[in-house]
């Protein structure tokens, strides 16, 4: 039940005021987990989750100055919000959504080399020249290079980016938590495929299998449902692979432990960079909406 009020001005037998309109979308329409707003007559169309068809009874009450008199009869129309995905931030493309980027690089430079530490570690992969050694326990020690972390900045750029641009999702505490899940569940992704090569017991086609089962609950975590956004995956699945075969082929830095008969990276790689693609780019949507939320709540 709401209510919208509008001015009459001085011409008699004009609409005075409308109260308590009530929306209802269509039956065969209704959306799931969805509640309508009285958004239509307050101009803030652009809050309704998506297109709908709405039947609205508008109880319209009509002034007459000549006897001082109501008159109050029901109308019912249809009308029809714009089509809008989800709620959604405003379209910035300058310093917030830089600065979302430039987070997101940075986390990345510094996360992915200790994702890599994994692969490390179990025998997964190993470097040709490495550059810095780091002792984990009496036994252990994991190599680090110099280019890993700039190659996972630029990654993590490059998917800030192309996430900003493909879903806008407004802040809630809701967001950071599935964040973080999403990122927490790559991280176990990476190391499940860094165990289950180092160990020996399955087949690469079959740890691709494992690894690839983790996909849609990737996507279930982090509410992925735009094409643009399956778009980035896949393409991250496809062009990640062709970078590997530069690096081990083109400039011999490193080389897998268990690679396919036919090229020289094993065929879960993909499996990877697809969840990873979908991490980093909900990250960025992530930092970018907190980092919108506390400068207007600062403006307000």
């Amino acid at each position: 039940m709401y209510t919208a009020h509008r001015l009459a001005g001085s011409v008699p037998e004009t609409l005075l005021f409308v109260v308590d309109c009530v929306c209802r979308p269509e039956p065969a329409l209704r959306p799931r987990k969805r509640r309508v707003g009285a958004c239509l007559w307050s101009g803030l169309g652009k809050r309704w989750p998506r297109r709908h068809s709405v039947r609205c009874t508008v109880p319209l009450v009509r002034c007459c100055s000549d006897e001082h008199r109501h008159a109050t009869f029901f109308k019912s129309f249809r009308l029809r919000t714009p089509l809008i995905t989800e709620p959604s931030l405003p379209c910035e493309t300058g310093s917030a959504a830089n600065r979302a980027v430039l987070l997101t690089a940075l986390l990345s430079t510094v996360y992915g080399p200790l994702l890599d530490a994994f692969h490390t570690t179990y025998g997964t992969l190993q470097y040709h020249k490495v550059n810095w050694n780091v002792h984990v326990g009496f036994q252990t020690a994991v190599g680090f290079t110099w280019w890993t972390p700039i190659l996972f900045g630029v990654a993590g750029s490059m998917l800030a980016r192309l996430g900003l641009q493909s879903r806008q999702t407004p802040f809630r505490p809701e967001l950071v938590v599935r964040t973080a899940a999403g990122v927490a569940l790559f991280t176990f992704q990476y190391w499940l495929s860094a165990y289950l090569d180092g160990s020996g017991h399955l087949g690469t086609a079959m740890i691709a299998l494992v690894l690839s089962s983790l996909l849609p609950v990737q996507c279930w975590v982090l509410e992925s449902s735009t094409a643009a956004e399956f778009g980035v995956m896949i393409s991250t699945a496809m062009l990640g692979p062709f970078v590997e075969l530069w690096l081990i082929d083109g400039l011999h830095l490193y080389h897998y432990a268990h690679p396919e008969v036919w090229c020289h990276i094993p065929l879960w790689i993909g499996a990877i960079y697809a969840c990873g693609s979908l991490a980093v780019q909900q990250l960025a949507r992530c930092i970018f909406a907190i980092d919108w939320h506390l400068r207007n709540r600062k403006d307000a």
